[in-house]
């Protein structure tokens, strides 16, 4: 992983965090309900590689909030997107409805928050 770098998950795979290295793996399509966020912050959660932001943006369903839940356990910084900003707003909704999110901002707003947060 390096700084300064955004990645996106590709679609039909699974992502998770080891050792500060991004792993791929196919989907399990069987499965109706995708939890790739999910999957993807409890691993991120349970890294002691980095330090950690989540940022939650349109979306539909619940996945992320239970990944959202293990990373406020160990400090990480939670980030959701307004309802009346996300197209879709049902998952950052229901990160906000949990209690972990830290911060509820627009898109716009987000990076001068992240790099507040950063400097501290």
């Amino acid at each position: 992983i390096e700084s300064n770098i955004v990645y996106v998950m590709p679609e039909n795979k699974t992502m998770t965090i080891e050792e500060g290295n991004l792993i791929l793996n196919p989907r399990d399509l069987t499965i109706k309900v995708n939890k790739a966020i999910d999957i993807f912050f409890n691993s991120l959660a349970n890294d002691t590689y980095f330090e950690k932001i989540a940022v939650v943006l349109s979306g539909m369903g619940v996945d992320g909030t239970e990944g959202i839940k293990a990373l406020s356990k160990k400090g990480a910084y939670i980030i959701a997107q307004t309802t009346l900003s996300a197209d879709e707003s049902s998952m950052p909704n229901s990160v906000i409805r949990s209690g972990f999110a830290d911060e509820v901002l627009e898109p716009k707003q987000m990076p001068a928050a992240i790099i507040a947060h950063m400097a501290k």
